[in-house]
């Protein structure tokens, strides 16, 4: 039987998972279709956005973190709304 959280296996499979509190590289990742496993909440104010590990994801963050990424302005914008209607329901 396994008594690990799910945070506890994430971050012994780094190797797996990407995780970021950051919600604006989140709404980023999401809008270039990359893929979120889920959203934990650290406290009743931190979350933390746990996805898919990829070369391509790694990528999209060097590009991210250097200025040199593009990307649809709508997408970003309809990903940041998706991310906000999922920390802001009620009865997380």
């Amino acid at each position: 039987m396994n008594n690990k959280t799910y945070n506890e296996s994430i971050y012994e499979d780094a190797d797996k998972y990407w995780v970021s509190s950051d919600m604006f590289i989140a709404a980023t990742l999401i809008a270039l279709h990359h893929k979120l496993i889920s959203i934990e909440w650290q406290d009743h104010r931190k979350a933390t956005f746990i996805f898919k590990h990829s070369k391509s994801l790694t990528s999209t963050v060097e590009q991210y973190f250097s200025d040199k990424l593009t990307l649809n302005p709508r997408e970003l914008f309809d990903a940041q709304r998706l991310l906000k209607s999922r920390l802001y329901v009620p009865n997380r």
